[in-house]
């Protein structure tokens, strides 16, 4: 079953590139990390709104801190947080670059001021995922959750960031 975003039909502080870019009252980073076990493993995902485009780039980034956690195997939050929040900063390519993963599927943006946007707002998303995934990845023992990691392994309709 697919999870669509509940956001959808409100309307973002800002739309770049088809995605919506949500103020802090509107929690879309919350919501992708709840509905990513369900939706990490649909092959398809058909978009109803801004809401879904940019839970569908944040979906592809958790599998990301995901296989990235798997690999670096932090030995605890504050570790993990450190090792997310270096990802969620580090460049990353965007709608209109020939190596970005959801080309065909995003629109590319008309002009450099929306490509900003896009990387501004995105960015911010980005380390939001970091801190709030850090400490869920980690059991009530203190040791990384297989129950996460577990779906560092799937690919959100077949793609990788």
């Amino acid at each position: 079953m697919v999870y669509h975003s509940a956001f959808n039909s409100v309307a973002p502080a800002d739309i770049a590139c088809g995605c919506g870019i949500f103020g802090p009252e509107h929690d879309i980073t919350q919501e992708a990390i709840e509905n990513f076990k369900a939706n990490v493993l649909v092959k398809q995902f058909e978009m109803k709104g801004p809401g879904d485009t940019t839970m569908v780039y944040l979906t592809l980034f958790i599998c990301k801190c995901l296989t990235e956690l798997n690999m670096k195997k932090p030995a605890d939050a504050k570790a993990a947080y450190n090792v997310l929040n270096v990802l969620a900063q580090q460049n990353f390519s965007a709608p209109g670059d020939a190596e970005f993963v959801l080309r065909g599927i995003l629109a590319a943006p008309q002009d450099s001021a929306e490509r900003d946007r896009w990387v501004n707002g995105f960015k911010m998303m980005r380390a939001e995922i970091a801190t709030k995934l850090a400490p869920l990845v980690f059991d009530a023992d203190g040791k990384l959750s297989k129950w996460w990691l577990m779906f560092a392994k799937y690919k959100f309709m077949g793609k990788s960031l």
